[in-house]
């Protein structure tokens, strides 16, 4: 990971709290940001299940950080897609939900103290990062999305460990 970072190729990267991590790379193809992963030591042992997705950010940014830094616990939540659900849908009509889930994400920012929104293309899912929260007015949030409330994503609520930031955010975290 040093050497990705010190090649620019690591933008940010972070464990989850139970097991697992969050790598954000910079590659010019799915295939060469594959070939990045699978040169991880640990990767090539089968310490890790991998997945690779394209990313494109709707709300927020991904910085990276020099040292030194303070680490930092975000809620990571990732909206998983019900596969057997999406594929119901039409093309259009999924476009249409997911342009519902990005404007709910947008209009609920300032509100629900995300950090950032990433997509990971039409139907595949992607993720909200928020300062850690464990109140009802969140989980509302969560549950009133648009792809959630369809049913067409659920989500996983994970603790990321990460520097602070990481996703350009300038407000001191508790």
């Amino acid at each position: 990971m040093d050497s990705l970072a010190k090649a620019m190729r690591l933008l940010a990267a972070g464990p989850f709290h139970g097991g697992g991590g969050i790598q954000i790379l910079v590659a010019p193809s799915l295939e060469d940001a594959q070939k990045l992963v699978d040169s991880d030591p640990a990767v090539k042992a089968q310490r890790f299940k991998t997945e690779i997705f394209p990313l494109e950010m709707g709300v927020g940014g991904i910085c990276p950080v020099k040292e030194p830094y303070d680490m930092v616990e975000y809620q990571f939540i990732r909206y998983v897609p019900i596969a057997k659900n999406i594929a119901l849908e039409t093309e259009k009509k999924l476009e249409k939900m997911i342009k519902k889930h990005l404007n709910y994400v947008k209009a609920n920012y300032i509100k629900n103290g995300l950090l950032a929104n990433g997509d990971f293309g039409p139907g595949k899912g992607g993720f909200v990062i928020a300062f850690k929260t464990d109140d009802e007015e969140f989980d509302t949030f969560l549950k009133y999305d648009p792809m959630v409330r369809s049913e067409l994503y659920k989500v996983d609520q994970m603790i990321l460990w990460i520097a602070q930031g990481s996703f350009c955010e300038r407000r001191k975290v508790d």
